[in-house]
């Protein structure tokens, strides 16, 4: 028995060496170690495959890939890459780099077969933000629309500026915009604070003196209802058929505490036009601004920079030293003196010059240094400027204590009150024979008036939220601090857009207002007859609410007046900003200052249209249940919703998604049972984003079997709970109603609270 043991050992021992020779480790492949016994390369190359879009964007890097077909097996089946064409370059990974416009070509060769390649000619087209301004990507137009009706936006190849598409747009209603929400950061194609940016398209009508006029133009998002608009120039006037024309705005700069702007192309007029090439780009700094100006080592008094002409008390105009600093560090400044006068002179980055003049007096005896209201000091005060407005809350009866510092101790000042508002206070200084009287003119606000500083209706820095045609700040004369608009003649003025916000700082829709302004117009020795327009507006459909045509005659001239709209109608519920007009129609430059708003009870709001709540108690609309119930009727996809009580808009619980692109939920009614044919239906939400990479977010929406009819997006809020409310006529065609709550294209964690349903 041993000895057949024996045998048997030693043959499995020889059978084991045999395995051990044959599966020893095979030489290793260095091409491609991970496949360390490649099969014998007997095939051939027949061809290369390459995928590539047609049209690609300046700023984007795409990863292409490329297939090498054979027959048989070949020994290496990847490819080399190449490029042509300027601003092009790509790496071995496949990896296309693209920094300029034109056209390029791609190719991809087999590496074991370099007769054997693929090309794709590329059209490169700039990139930048808005994503989609030139309207050939794939999907969605990826712009907000107002007024939001899918049929009146379609992308058509039949008439276009380049690449693939335009966007043709049929404008049913007086005012229409698209805006793209635009991240300030630092992404290749996002705006940077500090940086300088125009918006610029192309606008094309098919008929002579096109009934639309597009403009573009920037809003700075601070929040829902703060978005003052930036560039904004006068709307274009599309007097060829069949011809692009170029838009822009005005050049502008991101301030540094930004986060995110609106790039808008705003449509005035109603009928047909098209849209292509729409981007922003980043230019060269126009900015002139100046961080410091000073006389002897002091900043002057009243520095804006909007004004260009100072006039400084100094102790010896001889030795006086003017001295300037830029805000931009890409500005040049130089400073010259002649006389009793500086030049200084800024040049901005793009070749904008602009030049400052400080005039230059021995020190008055009688002076002041400084004048004060209720402790507040006018931060426009000026040593030589002896007129002045100050504007008391509403209801005040009494003007505050008025203090001042003597620009020489030897001096001595006298303070009258005015006995009764609106009034002068005068300040009387005198120091031996030299005198000089300040004068204040003191009035209390209307009693409804709104506080529109934001908005600064004294033009005292620049333009911020005004649009302007023909008119600019100025320093020559104003009503109160140191500058006013001044508009040139006939037709030339400005606007302000502003959000029915309600509060102190905009009106509220049902309310009725009127808008006034100071005016001064410049006296002629021949003056013929005008009139100063006046006038408040509705934007959603240009309603002239409120309109004066305040008559001007040679008498009015050489003065400040006050001049204001009758009451408004009552602000619409359809209506989501207002917009306040000033214009000058007279012969003469006029100046305006001092604008205001004031709410008025003379008109009451329409009756509202009796409406019905819909039960909608079998869905829990207010997520109030707790265990999931079989009668339930909303429907989750793409998500799995889950009940929260860290986030509630009412009751105690919410729903919260934490979603994906394109998740949510809906209620499905039937027509005829919950809603009927004929029903106007008013259907909410409320909604609290946390996060989410878009702007174009969470968004409630009414669907039937077809085709979503209407939807309103959040559009940008984080941190609050919005309700979102959509309109929707039922039609004999419908059967089943969906309301629906989800997010758009990117992922986001948002709650929803307190969903509402009624008809009219």
């Amino acid at each position: 028995m041993k000895k057949w043991l024996a045998v048997i050992l030693a043959a499995l021992l020889a059978l084991g060496s045999a395995l051990l020779v044959a599966c020893g480790p095979a030489e290793e492949d260095p091409e491609n170690p991970d496949n360390p016994d490649p099969p014998a390369a007997t095939g051939t190359v027949t061809g290369v495959r390459l995928t590539c879009d047609d049209i690609l964007f300046t700023g984007e890097s795409v990863t292409l890939r490329a297939t090498v077909e054979t027959e048989g097996t070949v020994a290496d089946t990847g490819v080399v890459w190449s490029v042509t064409g300027d601003g092009a370059s790509i790496t071995q990974d496949g990896t296309l780099t693209l920094t300029e416009e034109g056209n390029v070509t791609v190719t991809a060769t087999a590496k074991a077969d370099a007769t054997k390649s693929a090309s794709k000619d590329v059209q490169v087209l700039q990139g930048g933000a808005p994503i989609n301004g030139t309207f050939d990507r794939a999907g969605d137009l990826m712009w907000g629309i107002y007024p939001d009706d899918p049929d009146n936006y379609e992308k058509t190849a039949d008439v276009k500026r380049d690449g693939k598409y335009a966007l043709k747009v049929t404008a049913t209603e007086a005012y229409t915009i698209l805006f793209h929400t635009v991240t300030i950061g630092d992404g290749a194609n996002e705006m940077k604070p500090g940086g300088f940016y125009v918006i610029e398209g192309y606008a094309l009508s098919q008929t002579e003196n096109c009934t639309i006029k597009p403009r573009v133009n920037f809003q700075n998002v601070i929040s829902a209802s703060e978005k003052p608009t930036l560039g904004a120039v006068e709307a274009t006037q599309l007097t060829a058929a069949n011809e692009w024309t170029r838009i822009a705005s005005a050049t502008v700069r991101v301030p540094d505490d930004a986060v995110s702007f609106n790039a808008c192309i705003e449509l005035y007029g109603q009928g047909e036009i098209f849209l292509d090439s729409i981007r922003v780009i980043e230019v060269e700094s126009n900015d002139t601004a100046l961080s410091s100006l000073t006389v002897d080592g002091e900043a002057v008094a009243g520095y804006s920079d909007t004004l260009d002409s100072y006039t400084v008390q100094v102790d010896d105009v001889a030795a006086a030293v003017v001295a300037a600093a830029a805000r931009d560090s890409r500005t040049q400044v130089s400073v010259s003196k002649e006389g009793a006068a500086a030049t200084v002179t800024v040049t901005a980055e793009d070749g904008t010059v602009r030049t400052i003049t400080v005039n230059l007096i021995e020190r008055q005896a009688a002076s002041l240094a400084s004048l004060s209201v209720g402790g507040t000091a006018f931060a426009e005060f000026n040593a030589l400027r002896t007129e002045y407005y100050y504007q008391l809350p509403a209801g005040t009866a009494e003007v505050p204590e008025i203090t001042y510092t003597l620009a020489d101790s030897s001096a001595s000042a006298q303070v009258n009150k005015p006995a009764s508002l609106p009034g002068y206070a005068t300040v009387a200084v005198t120091n031996g024979d030299d005198s000089m009287t300040y004068k204040i003119w003191f009035e209390a606000a209307d009693a409804n008036q709104l506080t529109m500083e934001y908005w600064n209706v004294g033009f005292e820095s620049g333009l911020t939220g005004w649009g302007t045609d023909g008119a600019d700040v100025t320093s020559e004369t104003s009503h109160s601090g140191m500058s006013s608009l001044k508009a040139g003649a006939d037709g030339k003025g400005a606007w302000l857009g502003f959000d029915f916000a309600g509060g102190t700082v905009a009106p509220s829709k049902g309310e009725a207002i009127k808008a006034g302004v100071w005016v001064y117009v410049e006296p002629q020795e021949e003056f013929a007859d005008g009139y100063i327009l006046i006038e408040f507006r509705e934007k959603e459909n240009d309603v002239l609410a409120a309109v004066v045509q305040y008559p001007v005659t040679a008498a009015d001239t050489g003065k400040w007046f006050y001049a204001e709209t009758p009451a408004s109608s009552a602000i619409t519920d359809a209506a989501s900003y207002g917009q306040i007009v000033v214009k000058n129609f007279t012969g003469s430059a006029a100046y305006f200052d001092d604008v205001r708003v004031i709410r008025t009870t003379a008109v009451q709001p329409p009756e509202p249209v009796e409406k019905t709540e819909v039960d909608l108690s079998a869905f829990d609309p207010g997520f109030e249940v707790t265990v999931e119930s079989t009668d339930r009727k909303f429907e989750p996809w793409a998500v799995d919703p889950a009940f929260d009580t860290t986030q509630k808009h009412g009751g105690e619980q919410s729903l919260k998604l934490d979603a994906p692109a394109n998740a949510g939920f809906k209620f499905v009614l039937t027509v005829g049972s919950e809603v009927q044919v004929g029903d106007v239906l008013e259907y909410s939400a409320w909604v609290y984003v946390e996060s989410c990479d878009s702007n174009d977010d969470v968004m409630v929406k009414i669907e039937t079997e077809d085709s979503y009819k209407v939807h309103k997006f959040l559009g940008g809020a984080r941190g609050e709970w919005v309700q979102l409310t959509v309109t929707y006529t039922v039609t004999d065609a419908d059967e089943q109603i969906l309301l629906i709550v989800a997010n758009d294209a990117a992922p986001a964690v948002f709650w929803v609270d307190d969903i509402t349903l009624y008809k009219s």
